[in-house]
């Protein structure tokens, strides 16, 4: 959010330069909605970022695998979602996960019993050297054997198969790792599922495309909004005192779209996974394609090349009430960048 804002400072002043020098304010005005419409059908096809779906895996007196909450999406974690038809059928999983070369005490050697601390160790013994060696587990379970507490959900396994071998549901010996599952049942694999990558995001060409694209979003935003001023100027020739019914009537137009488009984005997504946003990108498509027709018919003025402008510009800076006007547009913006951008409430 903080580099969208940098890019509105950069790109302003930058776009006002090009226009002012080149004369191609009616190219400019025509070029942003077209790219606008390119972005938004991009936009669509950004890829999503690689979540992980994992669980925590433990053997005490029994073997169990977690869900905990604090890896849980809000919107899912609720336990209504397993009190289904379905909750007597037999589930599949397997989990990859990681060895453990140590228990948290010693094994009884007095109960003879061949159990899975005891397999783990064995398994994991063989490949002592490598540290990241995974093991391969097959278990089965049922919905009806779930538990939930306040902070996890707990599933208890029917059976066990670690490499292939059924070992028995028993422990002695105290063992906890992560692993990653893959599930028959799409609601154990989206309460699995952590809703937030947990890597660094900067090695992924998923998050570069993205923020090229936003890049590209914003940027373009942000020479319209600096070439719509100037061009409603032109448009009002000596009755310059009624910009502020433009901007009254762009502010109208802004917020109840907003609105509109919250709703649209909420009712698309209703009884799905995850947030619609499509609307919002159609929308994007659609009305700038009747900016491109109402841009053809308005009357562009090119902007007539001025001597010594940047000699103009400095010397307004010498006037006091300059100088405290644009402490106050720098003050506002400022605000204004924090509420929009950061929403802290």
């Amino acid at each position: 959010m903080t580099f969208i804002s940098m890019i509105k400072t950069v790109m302003s002043p930058v776009a006002g330069i090009i226009v002012d020098t080149f004369r191609v304010k009616r190219t400019s005005n025509f070029t942003m909605p077209l790219l606008l419409i390119v972005i938004s059908i991009v936009f669509m096809f950004v890829p999503k970022v690689p979540l992980e779906t994992g669980v925590e895996m433990k053997c005490e007196s029994e073997i169990i695998f977690i869900v905990h909450t604090d890896t849980v999406q809000q919107s899912t974690h609720n336990t209504s979602m397993f009190n289904d038809e379905n909750n007597d059928e037999l589930i599949t999983c397997k989990l990859t996960c990681q060895n453990k070369k140590s228990c948290d005490h010693t094994i009884n050697k007095s109960n003879n019993q061949s159990e899975f601390s005891d397999y783990w160790m064995k398994t994991t013994n063989n490949d002592i050297e490598n540290i990241n060696d995974r093991s391969r587990i097959d278990v089965t379970l049922k919905l009806k054997d779930m538990e939930q507490t306040e902070s996890s959900y707990v599933f208890h396994l029917l059976s066990v198969k670690i490499n292939g071998t059924d070992i028995p549901l028993t422990c002695q010996c105290r063992l906890k790792t992560f692993c990653h599952i893959s599930c028959s049942n799409e609601d154990i694999m989206r309460i699995a599922t952590v809703p937030t990558y947990r890597g660094n995001v900067l090695n992924l060409y998923q998050f570069w495309i993205f923020f090229i694209t936003v890049t590209a979003l914003w940027s373009c935003i942000a020479i319209t909004m600096t070439l719509q001023g100037s061009l409603c100027l032109d448009l009002l020739e000596d009755k310059s005192e009624d910009i502020g019914k433009q901007i009254c009537w762009a502010s109208f137009g802004w917020g109840s779209f907003s609105i509109f488009m919250g709703w649209l984005v909420d009712w698309f997504s209703i009884n799905k996974k995850e947030k619609e946003y499509s609307p919002v990108f159609y929308s994007c498509i659609l009305f700038s394609i009747c900016n491109l027709f109402v841009i053809n018919k308005l009357k562009v003025i090119e902007t007539k090349k001025t001597e010594g402008k940047w000699k103009s510009i400095c010397g307004l800076f010498t006037k006091h009430y300059v100088v405290l006007f644009y402490i106050w547009v720098i003050s506002i913006t400022f605000l204004h960048t924090i509420i929009t951008h950061f929403l802290f409430w």
